[in-house]
């Protein structure tokens, strides 16, 4: 994980993006009011969103969990 700031970011862009890409880097970019955002793979983005649902479909849900207990 790379952190950089914004001007870097607008600077070297196509080579953070390489980065990203090629080495599976994740750029968080910093910015002065603190709305920070991250730069990543789309491989990566999609694999982090069929992850997510992965354990969405597959844990019960708070209520589910709540009546196993009782």
């Amino acid at each position: 994980m790379i952190a950089i700031n914004f001007s870097d970011a607008k600077t070297n862009l196509k080579s953070y993006c390489e980065k990203a890409v090629d080495n599976e880097e994740e750029i968080i970019v910093t910015r002065k009011d603190k709305k920070n955002v991250v730069i990543l793979s789309l491989d990566k983005y999609n694999q982090l969103l069929k992850d997510i649902r992965c354990l969405l479909y597959t844990s019960p849900s708070p209520r589910d969990r709540t009546r196993s207990r009782m």
